[in-house]
């Protein structure tokens, strides 16, 4: 028999234990409705719409060979974790400032600007709230806050910061990127082959190798055509003045003419000696002299003539030497020029093609952002709310007081059900009689009978 002390002990705690259950449940909810600080949410409804360029179809060899099948919901929920990431919460901190999110957080007292944001993102973090709405494309982006006008601030900032990353994933800027760095590459070797073939332009005096060939072969055409022209010319001068040296010898007769208007008679080619027969005897003297006289006029006039047509063929043959030579100076720097214009030409039209692929990427990364996942848009911006969205005693009181009762009728069912709580007031005279030769106490004993798995009971 055991004593009964230690059976109304084990009733105590047992009842204890009920008590605790009931409770704890209830003390919890009242610390967690009344004990945290209050917090607001600001939320923005967001609709993403995934029908258009988004559902991908297995053909059989594909189903067969184990690949997939892309869901709506696969890629919804691929936008909810790019409305979460990182970067678009940190690059929403940064576009509140110069306001900070958190100004009364102890853990950034001290710290760098570039320290506070990284301590205030991951706080920010932690109180981002996303929810996908099901079978719809509508999704919920909040945030919370202990300022309600914060809480929706940073909420728009953050949706709006959504939109932005979204669109900057999705377009590629990468190609519009490279394409626009090879085109200013591209701009700087154009420049320096342009100065280099105007500096080398100026110093030969080059500016087109075909046009000035085409120009200089002109010219010499023209130069030995006038070379022509003044032999012929030559020519005929020699011719008249051999004509009129051989009738002044046949007029002359004793009349003596100096050498420089009548010339060497020996250089007279094709002269002869003048006959007597060949004297105009008959003739009057007088109409011999005019004929003499207008023959030595002639005479003086043609040397003239002769000495001048001499001097122009010197000048023209220095004009033919001078335009070979320019023609052989343009053949020596030909190859070089033309080097530095392809170099030229090459640069400008790299340059026109990546301009053109340039304008096509943007094109291509616009089309692309528009199809990929369709669009997104904001169906509700975030409004200041009017009640804290935690805590919420109204939901945490009945929940602790349900648990707390569900708890101690749990451990009372489990209590009779195993024989704890089938309890029995013993009497005095009853206790006597079965317990002899033992003084009874004048206060009432209580026992407690148990199963045989408790070891507790009345022998």
């Amino acid at each position: 028999m055991e004593r009964p002390g230690r059976s109304k002990l084990a009733l105590t705690a047992f009842w204890l234990t009920v008590l605790a259950a009931l409770v704890l449940p209830i003390a919890a909810s009242l610390v967690l409705s009344f004990v945290p600080a209050k917090k607001y949410e600001g939320t923005v409804w967001m609709i993403l719409d995934a029908s258009r360029g988004s559902q991908t179809v297995a053909g059989v060899d594909d189903r067969r060979s184990g690949n997939e099948v892309v869901t709506y919901d696969q890629l919804l929920r691929t936008q909810l974790l790019i409305a979460g990431s990182d970067v678009v919460v940190r690059k929403a901190v940064q576009d509140l400032r110069p306001a900070r999110l958190y100004p009364d957080l102890p853990a950034t007292k001290g710290l760098d600007p570039s320290e506070i944001e990284n301590v205030e993102a991951g706080v920010a973090r932690g109180n981002v709230i996303l929810s996908l709405e099901p079978n719809t494309f509508v999704f919920k982006l909040a945030f919370r806050h202990p300022n309600p006008v914060m809480a929706a601030r940073f909420a728009n900032l953050l949706a709006g910061e959504f939109l932005a990353r979204r669109s900057a994933l999705y377009s590629n800027e990468g190609d519009v990127d490279f394409f626009k760095s090879q085109e200013q590459r591209f701009n700087d070797e154009l420049r320096a082959a342009s100065k280099s073939l105007d500096e080398f332009g100026r110093q030969y005096s080059i500016y087109s190798v075909s046009e000035q060939r085409k120009l200089l072969l002109e010219r010499r055409a023209a130069a030995a055509k006038d070379a022509a022209d003044n032999a012929t010319q030559i020519a005929k001068v020699e011719s008249e003045l051999n004509s009129l040296k051989t009738q002044m010898v046949a007029l002359r007769g004793k009349i003596t003419l100096p050498p420089e208007i009548f010339g060497d008679t020996s250089r007279v080619s094709g002269t002869r000696a003048a006959r007597p027969s060949d004297v105009i005897s008959d003739d009057p003297p007088l109409l011999n002299i005019k004929i003499y006289q207008e023959s030595a006029a002639r005479l003086v006039s043609a040397n003239s003539e002769l000495e001048g047509l001499r001097a122009t063929r010197l000048q023209r043959a220095d004009v033919l030497k001078q335009i070979d030579a320019e023609l052989q100076a343009l053949a020596t720097h030909e190859s070089t020029y033309n080097t530095l214009r392809r170099t030229v030409s090459q640069a400008e039209g790299a340059i026109d093609n990546l301009s053109k692929r340039a304008s096509e990427a943007r094109v291509n990364n616009a089309w692309r952002s528009n199809e990929a996942f369709s669009s997104a848009q904001i169906l509700q911006p975030a409004s200041v709310p009017a009640a804290p969205a935690s805590p919420r005693p109204a939901l945490y009181i009945p929940a602790g007081l349900i648990i707390g009762l569900f708890a101690s009728l749990l451990l009372l069912f489990t209590g009779r059900r195993f024989g704890f709580v089938n309890l029995k007031f013993v009497p005095d005279a009853l206790m006597h009689d079965q317990v002899p030769n033992t003084r009874v106490s004048p206060e009432p004993v209580y026992a407690m009978r148990s199963s045989v798995r408790t070891g507790l009971g009345v022998s």
